[in-house]
């Protein structure tokens, strides 16, 4: 188990089946997350699974196979059924303890067409996969169990040898408001040893309304931001009723247990609203930016989430298997990779669904392409963009363009033009 650091509402965790009971309540309940107000179809995996390969650093599209065996684990409502949709040429297989989850994961994939997708309902502490998968998904789930270790070597021994494990844990930094809050309403409940949803639901809901309390500033101003919130994203937050977080340390001591190491970040599409894209840290004493660049990756990332604190990334990582055959390349040697490296744009189109007010998904006559917008947003990624005719290496282009960047603004221009989050080039 983990130190108290990462156990702040963790009361009713007594057993694996208890926790995996509350659970599967909980989200009986709260069907998590709610329905997107719009879905991608796309008729080729192309742009995603280079996209993947570029973050990981393989411009050469050779890290994750062509045609990966995938496993969403903790899915959800829709998180299977978007992945399927992104890899339609590959097997996508969904699991969640939720029958309810599944039965609108399910519903969605059938608005969709979905063929590529198989449903099961299933606890992580209850999976016996041994090496199937080449890519597993798996984020916001760990953290929510008796103790999170249990299912990390569950997916593990899924994965296969070479596979890749995208993995998201709570930012011990980002909670320190959400779980004080689910605290005190379960003392005011007197639930903190027997939860009782439907009590903390109706207190909560008194509280987020109450415009009289004396709470903290900070604390007034999250549950501000609640007000406009659906039911199951205000749930999730607050009334979940198991918790734990993690720091980048405490994350890699986790992954290290289970046998695996960090890969690379992932780029998802929190930080991507809130423009953290990067842990490492700029110093403007040049002799400490200097020693911090002498550190290994996972060791700078740490020190980033120490000094950034809530304004840090997300712990969402891309993790291999120890043993994998393939070693975890350094952001350094990435980013020098993709300055000798020579680009052309591109670009997929794919059908586009709008939810109606009967949450059934109507699509779109006209397809649209990816990526959009057409053009990045950042000026220094736009006039690099502009320019990748697949005839110059990127390095070429920052000299034709009058352009010297430091290694922070090279592995941002990366990750602005190559990734997942901001498909605009591939590799030539």
């Amino acid at each position: 188990m983990l130190n108290n650091q990462h156990q702040f509402n963790t009361s009713v965790a007594i057993s694996t089946e208890d926790v995996d009971r509350i659970n599967k309540k909980f989200y009986g309940r709260y069907n998590f997350p709610w329905y997107p107000s719009f879905l991608e179809k796309y008729s080729s995996q192309a742009l995603w699974l280079t996209a993947l390969n570029q973050e990981l650093g393989y411009f050469d599209n050779s890290r994750v196979v062509n045609q990966p065996k995938i496993w969403v684990a903790g899915c959800g409502t829709n998180q299977a059924v978007i992945t399927a949709l992104k890899y339609p040429e590959s097997e996508v297989l969904g699991t969640d303890l939720s029958k309810e989850s599944l039965a609108a994961a399910r519903s969605l994939a059938e608005q969709l067409n979905v063929t590529n997708l198989r449903l099961e309902e299933r606890s992580l502490n209850e999976v016996c996969y041994e090496e199937e998968f080449d890519l597993i998904i798996c984020t916001g789930v760990i953290h929510h169990n008796y103790d999170p270790s249990m299912p990390l070597r569950a997916l593990t021994k899924a994965l296969k040898q070479d596979g890749i494990l995208e993995l998201f844990v709570y930012n011990y930094y980002h909670r320190i408001t959400t779980t004080s809050l689910q605290k005190a309403i379960r003392m005011l409940c007197s639930t903190t040893d027997n939860p009782n949803t439907e009590l903390e639901h109706s207190i909560s809901e008194r509280m987020i309304n109450d415009d009289s309390a004396n709470y903290s500033d900070f604390m007034s101003a999250f549950i501000n931001t609640m007000r406009n919130w659906n039911e199951s994203a205000m749930a999730d937050a607050i009334l979940q009723p198991v918790e734990y977080s993690y720091t980048v340390e405490s994350f890699d001591d986790l992954v290290q247990q289970c046998n695996l190491e960090i890969v690379a970040p992932c780029l998802n599409s929190w930080d991507k609203a809130e423009g953290r894209l990067s842990w490492d840290v700029k110093f403007g004493d040049e002799k400490v930016q200097q020693q911090y660049h002498t550190l290994p990756d996972v060791e700078r990332w740490k020190i980033g989430n120490l000094l950034k604190l809530e304004q840090s990334p997300h712990i969402w990582f891309y993790v291999q298997r120890k043993d994998s055959s393939y070693a975890a390349k350094p952001i350094k040697k990435i980013c020098e990779e993709f300055l000798s490296t020579r680009f052309t744009k591109m670009s997929c189109e794919y059908q586009h669904f709008v939810i109606q007010d009967d949450n059934e998904f109507i699509a779109e006559e006209t397809p649209k392409s990816k990526p959009h917008p057409k053009f990045p947003q950042d000026k220094v990624a736009a006039k690099v963009f502009m320019k990748c005719k697949g005839d110059k290496t990127i390095a070429q282009i920052l000299a034709e363009l009058n352009l010297s960047l430091s290694q922070y603004e090279i592995n941002e221009l990366r990750l602005h033009l190559t990734t997942p989050a901001y498909p605009y080039i591939c590799a030539v």
